[in-house]
């Protein structure tokens, strides 16, 4: 999923904005959903971000109940403080194996992108460009140019 809005990141009390996702003691609330219509990144780019040493900001991030999941967000750095992440880790109350963890990239220009996700074993999933299918496997989503540059 890509993210796109202004690159002007703002405070207001305990809420901060960056670009279009909006935090609210150190928890992200919101984003709107937007295809990036700027740069594609390259694979080697992608992996370069993904692997790149980082630290967490905020690692006494609150854990909070959202429904029926707990949630925790985390603000993240590199360690050249040259690109900003969000790392979110969420898990079920009633399934052991519905969770998600997701490495979130900021870009300076205000545009987010799911580098990374990881998901449990409680939902299908399809590969659409390879039109493959998995029944109930724990998996891993990762970025990738093809699924940029086709919008996905």
């Amino acid at each position: 999923m890509v993210l796109v809005d202004s690159a002007e990141g703002s405070h207001f009390g305990n809420t901060y904005s960056h670009g279009n996702i909006v935090c609210h003691n150190n928890a992200i609330l919101s984003f709107r959903p937007v295809i990036m219509t700027s740069e594609i990144l390259t694979d080697e780019q992608i992996n370069s971000l993904i692997g790149m040493p980082k630290r967490i900001e905020n690692p006494g991030a609150k854990t909070r109940t959202e429904g029926k999941h707990t949630r925790r967000d985390f603000r993240v750095k590199s360690m050249d403080n040259k690109h900003e992440f969000a790392l979110f880790v969420r898990q079920s109350t009633l399934l052991p194996d519905s969770f998600s963890a997701g490495l979130r990239w900021l870009s300076k220009s205000g545009e987010a992108l799911m580098l990374v996700r990881f998901n449990g074993s409680s939902h299908p999933h399809s590969n659409t460009l390879e039109s493959e299918r998995f029944e109930f496997e724990r998996h891993i989503h990762q970025a990738t140019e093809r699924y940029l540059a086709a919008g996905k």
